[in-house]
């Protein structure tokens, strides 16, 4: 479908943003973070979790954009960024201790944490990389960064609908 102008109104998800605003936070799996997560900037992010003998593995990985935020869709004005990442989770009894701060995080309490390497991709005019520290709260619908390597990264809270 298009307007007059020959803009996509629906864009490649298909929803309109105010179906793509993430404001309730509801009870999702958490050993299972695939899916659309919606950025605290605006951005979208299409995170995926590796399967290992068909079953998820603690790998994880991610495309994020305003790509795909109906600002950028709707104006021609491309968008602010694009990146990509890959990393783990911490397995029970693994720590991480940030050397700055010399605070340490493990699973426990139902939070889990997971350890990503970032970059931007060439598609934006960012050339950026870092490194992040993200809980996963135990309603499997929020993402929260707790700590970003080099200060740079813009989210800071992710949510899904389930």
């Amino acid at each position: 479908m298009t307007t007059p102008n020959n803009l996509n109104t629906l864009g490649p998800l298909g929803t309109e943003l105010k179906d793509r605003l993430n404001d309730k936070i509801c009870q999702c799996p958490t050993n299972d973070l695939t899916g659309k997560w919606i950025a605290n900037d605006g951005g979208v992010y299409y995170i995926d979790q590796k399967f290992k003998n068909d079953v998820k593995a603690d790998y994880i990985r991610w495309f994020g954009s305003t790509l795909f935020n109906d600002d950028s869709i709707n104006s021609h004005t491309g968008f602010s960024y694009a990146n990509i990442a890959f990393g783990w989770f911490l397995h029970d009894g693994e720590v991480a201790t940030i050397k700055e701060t010399g605070k340490s995080y493990s699973n426990g309490n139902g939070f889990k944490y997971m350890l990503l390497a970032w970059t931007d991709i060439n598609i934006s005019d960012n050339h950026l990389d870092g490194g992040l520290l993200i809980s996963v709260d135990p309603s499997g619908s929020k993402l929260t960064k707790l700590y970003d390597r080099n200060g740079i990264f813009g989210p800071s809270e992710w949510t899904r609908k389930c």
